[in-house]
């Protein structure tokens, strides 16, 4: 993935009324933010990153031939998943790991992140459902994450695979009742 890019689109191939996204698809840190002040172990801990989520979600849309996007950047840099005003938005820490890069962050650098890679990330985002949208009545739309079974600073779960939705629940039972 290049490091600079906001969102790598996987294209559509067989018609598939699926469109699966990855909001924490890679640990990429632009070069200019010098890795958050952090070291790769740490970049590639589950701070950094859903990891396998996005080879998860590329094999589903290969498998499906289904449409897919992957964020290009780490959800440590800015976290397409959070609202912008959500404090998490930009963590300072994050499972115990102070992140010095987001440190004393101005409003301009903030709002820096949110227009150079949040609001791009999130209006390709919006062009791929609205693409799915129109070229299907009801499509199903899913959001690939993963987990660590174990945080620093949590609890340990105890499951394999978690199945959440935000308004179509019938959709999400049906799912689930084939899994």
């Amino acid at each position: 993935m290049d490091k600079d890019i906001p969102t790598i689109v996987l294209p559509e191939k067989s018609g598939s009324p699926v469109f699966c996204f990855c909001d924490h698809a890679t640990n990429a840190v632009p070069q200019k933010y010098h890795n958050l002040g952090l070291t790769a172990q740490d970049l590639n801990r589950h701070i950094g990153w859903d990891i396998g989520a996005a080879k998860l979600t590329q094999e589903f849309c290969k498998t499906f031939g289904a449409a897919g996007l992957l964020a290009g950047f780490t959800r440590l840099l800015i976290d397409p998943n959070r609202d912008v005003n959500d404090p998490g938005l930009i963590p300072e820490i994050s499972d115990g790991t102070l992140i010095p890069g987001n440190q004393n962050l101005t409003n301009s650098e903030r709002h820096a992140r949110i227009d150079n890679y949040y609001e791009p990330y999130h209006r390709v985002l919006e062009q791929q459902i609205d693409a799915a949208v129109n070229r299907f009545i009801d499509p199903l739309i899913i959001s690939i994450h993963s987990f660590t079974p174990k945080p620093s600073q949590g609890k340990r779960r105890e499951l394999d695979i978690g199945l959440l939705w935000k308004v179509d629940e019938d959709k999400a039972q049906a799912v689930k009742t084939e899994i």
